[in-house]
């Protein structure tokens, strides 16, 4: 818990020096999920109490949701099913078992922007210059 809250501010908090550029909806869901506030100055223990608080409270809404013994899947087990915009309520239904997921939303939504650069620069002289002086 204590890794992911020192993730959580190292990348995801609007104030962080390596701040990450993700949607306000991945980000205030990951705010919610961890209840943290921009203005509030919270310990890190403070805000793991807060994750695995939310965290369990949902495994227990979860486990067995339908009465009949089977655990019901989680948004990330069964994936996302609205082509890549993920709401704010999909992530606060994370439960414990995703918690080494809890970032793959923010980490995809990542790449795609980089890509897109990369695509850019291909069609670039500079990339061309670039690939015949490593003989490709």
């Amino acid at each position: 818990y204590l890794q992911c809250i020192r993730i959580f501010n190292k990348y995801i908090t609007n104030d962080s020096f390596f701040c990450i550029n993700i949607s306000g909806g991945i980000r205030n869901g990951l705010y919610d999920l961890i209840d943290f506030n921009d203005s509030d100055k919270l310990k890190e223990m403070d805000l793991v109490g807060s994750l695995k608080e939310n965290l369990q409270k949902n495994q227990k809404l979860f486990d067995d949701d339908n009465g009949d013994g089977q655990r019901k899947a989680s948004v990330f087990e069964h994936g996302n099913n609205n082509n890549g915009r993920v709401q704010h309520e999909e992530i606060m239904q994370m439960q414990v078992s995703d918690l080494y997921k809890i970032y793959d939303l923010a980490r995809d939504e990542t790449y795609k922007l980089m890509d897109y650069a990369v695509e850019r620069f291909k069609h670039t002289k500079r990339f061309k210059s670039w690939m015949q002086q490593r003989g490709k």
